[in-house]
């Protein structure tokens, strides 16, 4: 046999070493080019992740905004209970929907002690009653115990108007306050009798110092119930000494 010259190998050997130098250089760039996506791939989740969580944190907060100015739900009362701040104390003994009240002004009432408690509308009788609600219309009659707890007159109502409202009516979701569908205080949206000391019914309610005072009192609404012997419910509001107000709710439920 004859052997094959040595520089012929040498030659196949190089050729062999250039082959794979070649397919070596060729799979370079792809490998650079596939580590730079990945990369970048990883520097954009870097940098879209503060982002997101920024954006989750902001989220956190508008819900719990949200759940911090929902009101708390007031304290439930019957008819007949009692509620308290330093300044007042107050009961309310009946709520009741009327068409027509007793009208103090009315010498022909004013004997009997019903003044602006709820009566039976009567056309005739009623002729010069000013306390008669329209149609569409109806009172709200309130019989309250008010102590005065402070050491000067407590003011709960007046012609001007007052920061807050001593008493609003909630009937079927609906809220009514004592100017609520009224521009002008001289609309008759509610008036009050303190039956000891008044000689008409009266925009204004202050009690003095002393004995509990016994006051009526109502609250027109721009609607009549569905039933005129429903008990809507009542929500009282009351000072405090420090310049903020509690209200309780009054419910026959």
């Amino acid at each position: 046999m004859m052997r094959q010259p040595k520089y012929t190998m040498a030659i196949s050997a190089l050729a062999l070493a250039l082959s794979l130098g070649v397919a070596g250089c060729s799979s370079g760039p792809e490998q650079a080019t596939d580590s730079g996506s990945v990369e970048n791939t990883e520097a954009v989740e870097e940098e879209a992740t503060p982002a997101a969580e920024e954006g989750a944190e902001e989220n956190a907060g508008n819900e719990a905004s949200q759940e911090e100015v929902q009101e708390p739900e007031l304290e439930r009362h019957k008819l007949g209970e009692t509620v308290t701040t330093d300044l007042a104390e107050v009961t309310l003994n009946d709520a009741s929907f009327a068409i027509a009240l007793v009208d103090p002004g009315m010498n022909k009432f004013k004997s009997d002690g019903n003044s602006l408690l709820p009566k039976e509308y009567d056309g005739e009788e009623d002729a010069d009653n000013r306390y008669v609600a329209s149609k569409g219309h109806s009172y709200v009659s309130m019989q309250f115990v008010i102590k005065n707890l402070d050491r000067n007159t407590l003011t709960l109502a007046e012609y001007s108007g007052m920061p807050f409202e001593f008493a609003n009516v909630e009937y079927k979701g609906q809220r009514y306050g004592m100017s609520k569908y009224s521009e002008s205080p001289s609309v008759e949206t509610a008036k009050w009798y303190p039956v000891d000391n008044a000689l008409d019914a009266i925009y204004t309610l202050e009690i003095g110092t002393g004995e509990p005072a016994e006051v009526r009192g109502f609250i027109e609404l721009p609607i009549e119930p569905d039933d005129w012997s429903d008990v809507p419910d009542i929500i009282v509001t009351l000072p405090n000494s420090d310049g903020s107000t509690t209200s309780f709710v009054y419910s026959a439920q």
